[in-house]
């Protein structure tokens, strides 16, 4: 078995008694599990495979696929407060779907898992934005992937270039902190600039991340 630290990005049942479960990991990056037996009333599991949860997870690696099969798990942290929260919810859903899409599996990526808990943590903060949280993550994530514009040079209006800016010299621990409204700033602006970023990377945005330009 090989263990590891895991965040829950997404859960499909499986059959009758499994969940294929998906996580964001400190050291294989984006990675596959199935959870056999994890519906019944006498699982282990049970209570503990929620989305965003924080575990120490064990796992037995597949010779054939990317699929592996998820052994124990323990939560790290408890449930936070999000889940009450549906409009950010739904936000940090769109974030996991965008980290689903952009980082292959199996493919350790250094920061990946910690950028990811402090948007989390950051979300869970009481003055957050939900919108202008994500598209700080965003930013960050793109910058994590090699794959950001020089922000100086780039076509977006004056307070929304500023912000970034301020974003990219704070550094991606100030996500923990929950980024607030700003009234000078259009996100929905800069959330059609940074898709079109997406899109040129992607082929296509995600279904969820569709939602924030609409």
């Amino acid at each position: 078995m090989e263990q590891t630290q895991g965040i829950i990005i997404r859960c499909i049942r499986y059959s009758e008694t499994s969940l294929i479960v998906h996580w964001i990991t400190k050291d294989h990056g984006r990675l596959s599990t199935m959870a056999r037996g994890a519906l019944r009333n006498k699982s282990a599991f049970k209570g503990k495979l929620d989305l965003f949860n924080h575990c120490l997870l064990a796992f037995k690696r597949s010779s054939r696929s990317t699929l592996h099969t998820l052994q124990e798990i323990q939560l790290k942290n408890p449930p936070g407060p999000l889940s009450r929260h549906l409009d950010r919810f739904e936000y940090a859903c769109c974030a996991a779907q965008m980290v689903a899409h952009c980082v292959e599996e199996d493919t350790p990526m250094d920061g990946l898992m910690e950028l990811f808990e402090s948007y989390l943590k950051g979300m869970s903060q009481k003055d957050t934005d939900g919108l202008i949280q994500t598209l700080c993550f965003e930013c960050y994530l793109l910058e994590l992937l090699g794959l950001a514009p020089p922000w100086t040079e780039t076509r977006l209006d004056g307070a929304s270039k500023d912000l970034v800016l301020q974003w990219m010299a704070l550094g991606s621990d100030t996500l923990a902190n929950g980024c607030k409204a700003c009234d000078r700033l259009n996100g929905r602006a800069l959330a059609h600039y940074l898709a079109c970023l997406w899109t040129d990377y992607l082929g296509r945005l995600p279904k969820l991340r569709h939602r924030m330009i609409s």
